[in-house]
């Protein structure tokens, strides 16, 4: 049964039969009775009286029976329908369909299509439209594009046409779905339910919530010049937003970002797997977390946190000049990073920076690990447990650096003018070079390379077979301990350099031997292999106490005593 009424206050019931009711203006009554039943409304042609009296209103009046209403005195009240066909009238429409095959139209203003669970058709027309459905019931993929739908049909493969919409308010199901919002600033709110899902919730103030599965947030605040950060939003939920707050995200059950930042500093985090974040303009902070990551810090002083505690492999850290670089072990890649502060875990684990003048943090966990620092100025290193090898270079300070105690069993190499501070602990050898000015630098109880460089240096290098370069200028290689001293290799003794046997008082001739028969305070050389091998006697035993190698072959001549003291002529 169809019954057509005009534009007069029409009162309409079907009884029973899958009825189709088209009704027209005034103050109408529909009641479909039982059945599946259709319900017409176009008002399309209403001229409204004043701005805003033609917005249709949705009410539920109880029992059942709901209203649309316009403020111009046009009003319908019905009941027993089950399809719709809504067509607005050009205001700001709330048109609410139901769980069936709906036709909602909204036409020009900033409407809100609700479908509820049904299939059918939703076209926002012109203006900014908010649609409203709960697809829990769809199990195919859903593929929804805000942008798209302004000239193509989207959803069209689980029996919908939805076109014209810029804002969302939309339950999915358990298929992998993509619902993008891209390119709109407007309030969105999304619960993809199961599947692994891409979600992008474009600018605004935005709920996403991915549910089961693994998801992922796309957000993209290139344009926008006021500083990114997120923060923990209370009960699981966390936020993401500018610090003016012209725009956020709260995000709940989300286990991958792809996040591209502002041109403000912009601090962006990722989760415990592949995530790819952009910093773009600004002094930005990436945090990847666990998993295999892209991270790309653009223009700015970027940092990238990258904390792999968690991880029992060996992981390899490599770096170039121009801050791009990788992580061998979990698949990370890193692009225009000046800064980098890294935690790994039990593995021995190879940290190489040394190609990176920025300011670096490495805390290197268990492991028999080896930890290079670049030439930043500023820089803290912890080799954690295990045996761990410290490389570093102060070739940058402006001052001549020295060791000291900082307190809580960390150490510092730093220089008088206070431009340059290594902060390390945990370390069992070190690879040191010094700057162009006049420093100390002192090894472990194990192996050590120190190397001074330009300036008057002083090295020691403690217990262990040590490897010495003074570098340019008059330098002293010191020997406080000479009976626990290993054997080192001095491979640029020249001029003015000399050899202080502290505590001893040597004679002043020497002469050529194996060191065997040494008294307190001899010396003999031995040349060997091209390179000179000299022998101290440094108590009254028998026999050489202290051995150190020369790279080179010397001759008695070459050598002046004076006191504690081994100089070269």
């Amino acid at each position: 049964m169809t019954a057509r009424a005009g534009v007069y206050d029409d009162v309409i019931n079907t009884g029973d039969g899958n009825d189709r009711v088209t009704t027209g203006r005034g103050r109408d009554v529909a009641n479909g009775g039982n059945g599946t039943d259709t319900l017409v409304m176009d008002w399309s042609g209403m001229v409204p009286s004043a701005p805003g009296a033609n917005d249709i209103v949705f009410s539920n009046q109880g029992s059942n029976w709901n209203r649309f209403a316009t403020l111009d005195g046009d009003q319908l009240d019905f009941y027993g329908f089950e399809r719709f066909n809504l067509t607005g009238a050009g205001g700001n429409d709330n048109l609410q369909g139901g769980n069936d095959f709906d036709t909602l139209i909204g036409n020009g203003g900033n409407d809100t299509l609700h479908s509820g669970m049904g299939g059918g058709v939703a076209d926002g027309g012109s203006g900014t439209d908010l649609w409203q459905a709960n697809l829990s019931n769809r199990g195919a993929r859903l593929f929804f594009n805000a942008a798209e739908s302004q000239s193509t049909s989207q959803l069209t493969n689980v029996g919908l046409d939805v076109r014209n919409i810029e804002q969302v308010n939309l339950t999915t199901a358990w298929g992998a779905d993509r619902i993008d919002m891209s390119g709109y600033a407007l309030n969105d709110t999304i619960y993809t339910n199961d599947g692994d899902d891409w979600i992008a919730s474009g600018l605004g103030f935005d709920n996403v919530n991915g549910g089961n599965g693994t998801d992922l947030l796309y957000l993209d605040y290139s344009g926008l010049s006021s500083a990114i950060t997120t923060v923990y939003a209370g009960y699981s939920w966390n936020r993401y937003g500018d610090l003016d707050g012209t725009s956020s995200v709260d995000y709940y059950s989300i286990e991958r970002f792809s996040i591209r930042g502002g041109s403000a500093d912009d601090y962006l985090e990722g989760g415990a797997l592949s995530d790819t974040l952009i910093g773009n303009d600004g002094d930005d902070v990436l945090d990847g977390g666990a998993g295999n990551d892209r991270i790309f810090g653009n223009a700015g002083n970027d940092t990238f946190i990258a904390n792999y505690a968690s991880e029992l492999g060996n992981l390899t850290i490599t770096t170039n000049a121009w801050g791009s670089g990788s992580v061998t072990g979990v698949g990370t890649k890193f692009y225009g990073i000046e800064n980098i502060m890294v935690t790994t875990g039990s593995g021995a684990d190879t940290i190489n920076l040394s190609a990176r003048t920025g300011d670096d943090t490495v805390s290197s966990g268990s492991g028999d690990d080896y930890v290079a620092m670049g030439t930043g100025l500023f820089e803290s290193a912890d080799g954690g447990s295990g045996f761990d090898t410290l490389q570093a270079s102060a070739a940058l300070a402006q001052g001549g650096v020295q060791m000291s105690y900082a307190g809580y069993s960390w150490y510092v190499l730093s220089d008088n003018s206070n431009s340059y501070e290594l902060r390390y602990t945990g370390f069992e050898r070190f690879d040191l070079t010094g700057s162009a000015y006049n420093d100390r630098l002192t090894g472990t109880n194990n192996d050590d390379t120190l190397s001074g460089g330009a300036g008057i240096d002083i090295l020691e290098g403690g217990v262990g077979d040590d490897l010495l370069t003074g570098g340019a200028d008059m330098d002293m290689f010191l020997f406080s301990t000479p009976g626990n001293s290993g054997e080192d290799t001095i491979t640029d003794f020249g001029t003015s350099d000399f050899l202080r046997i502290s505590g001893e008082t040597l004679d002043s001739s020497i002469t050529v031997g194996g060191g065997a028969a040494l008294g307190e305070g001899e010396i003999q050389i031995w040349n060997t292999g091209g390179n000179t091998r000299v022998f101290i006697g440094t108590d009254s035993t028998a026999g050489y106490d202290l051995s150190i190698w020369l790279e080179g072959t010397y001759g008695t001549s070459d050598f002046n005593v004076v006191g504690s003291d081994i100089f070269f002529v």
